[in-house]
């Protein structure tokens, strides 16, 4: 089974393909925002609370600026 992954910039140029392509490879993938659409996950740096339920059942982590 694939991993789960948080991609943070998800929601970018660049994040969104890289969403786009981790999709076609079957990889579970959660993308996290600060301005989450409705299948995000709100994410923030400058706010510790959004660390657990972001990090929740993932095994990886991409980060993009």
């Amino acid at each position: 089974m694939f991993e789960s992954i948080l991609l943070t910039g998800g929601t970018g140029k660049t994040g969104s393909r890289i969403a786009a392509q981790l999709a076609t490879r079957n990889v579970r993938t959660r993308i996290a925002s600060r301005h989450p659409q409705t299948d995000q996950t709100f994410f923030d740096w400058f706010d510790a609370s959004t660390f657990a339920p972001a990090l929740e059942n993932i095994e990886s982590v991409y980060l993009l600026a």
